[in-house]
């Protein structure tokens, strides 16, 4: 696979490996809750390991909270506000990783690695897991098509933004002398492409429907 399934936008796959992220904690947690074969000290010490692992999965779920809301342009203030710090304070904590997602998001070499968290990478696989699983562990808040029905579509103005953000990540690897592969910059090209040819045909889409308007 060379490159990320197109109907998903940059948000949508933030936002649902978010969800996969969310999923996979709750189920680990869920493991905690039996109290069976705890007699030993030995079990109770893996459990504690269990729950110490339970923290590094909630500080990967924040990150990916704090991706989604930049892929959502939540400003860097309104980010600390939600977590209670200075916006210098998290953006010193999270921009690397902002930019770490950028930097597999936006080169198709790094995504034939899978360098991408769970849902971003593959969302096509795992949106129907995650529909599956909620039915299953919320059904009376789950109805078909729960996870994805929040989830931005392509418009001619969102693929416009991702093409200029995709620019100012090649602006900057270029100011800074980082490589920017061969894939990367076709691939920013193929994009660009097809973002002048969709918003091209959005504007003559309603300069006919204004036209006709008139006329009536």
């Amino acid at each position: 696979m060379s490159g990320l399934a197109e109907e998903y936008t940059d948000t949508a796959r933030a936002r649902l490996a978010l969800s996969a992220a969310a999923a996979e904690l709750s189920d680990d947690a869920r493991g905690l809750v039996p109290t069976e074969y705890e007699s030993t000290h030995e079990a109770v010490r893996e459990l504690i390991e269990r729950v110490d692992r339970l923290s590094g999965a909630v500080d990967e779920l924040r990150r990916l909270a704090v991706i989604y809301a930049r892929e959502r342009t939540l400003p860097w203030e309104d980010i600390g506000q939600a977590l209670g710090v200075a916006r210098q304070t998290v953006h010193q904590r999270f921009a690397g990783h902002v930019d770490q997602w950028h930097d597999s998001l936006y080169d198709p070499t790094r995504h034939r690695y899978e360098w991408l968290p769970d849902g971003a990478y593959n969302p096509e696989k795992v949106l129907p897991r995650l529909e599956a699983w909620l039915a299953q562990h919320d059904p009376d808040r789950s109805q078909p098509g729960s996870v994805a029905a929040g989830l931005p579509a392509y418009t001619p103005m969102q693929r416009t933004l991702e093409t200029l953000a995709r620019a100012r990540w090649l602006s900057d690897r270029l100011r800074d002398g980082q490589p920017i592969s061969p894939e990367a910059d076709a691939d920013h090209h193929r994009r660009k492409d097809i973002a002048v040819t969709e918003a091209m045909a959005e504007t003559e889409r309603l300069r006919t429907g204004r036209q006709a308007g008139q006329e009536d």
